[in-house]
């Protein structure tokens, strides 16, 4: 088992929760999962579905970790978001951190920069 550290800016990461949290209480209340989510519940969400993808990534036989780049499309509430891993490194004092543990075929590098950009 290997793991994998993520790392988000500390604005990034505001952001990102103010965009879901804002979307979630624009949507449809009834049988919408993502209705009116608070901050806390969108911290949760972000980091579940970068763990959710970085995974699903990593058990593909064509996994690539020393690939400096990966996309991944967020999903609702944010479909028209994605985010990209990228192999740069932040400071340590202005981030927030996950650590997934994973198998991943081949790569050396465990630890990456997530930044998020929303579609045209």
């Amino acid at each position: 088992m290997n793991t994998v550290t993520i790392w988000i800016a500390n604005d990034t990461f505001e952001r990102v929760i103010q965009k879901i949290v804002a979307r979630s209480q624009a949507l449809p209340e009834s049988h919408n999962p993502f209705y009116n989510l608070s901050p806390k519940q969108a911290e949760e969400y972000i980091w579940k579905n970068i763990q959710k993808e970085v995974e699903s990534y990593c058990s593909s036989p064509l996994a690539n970790l020393n690939e400096g780049d990966h996309a991944f499309t967020f999903g609702a509430p944010l479909n028209d978001t994605v985010f990209m891993l990228t192999g740069c490194e932040l400071p340590s004092h202005n981030l927030h951190t996950h650590t997934i543990e994973v198998y991943f075929n081949e790569g050396k590098s465990n630890s990456y920069t997530a930044d998020f950009y929303a579609l045209i």
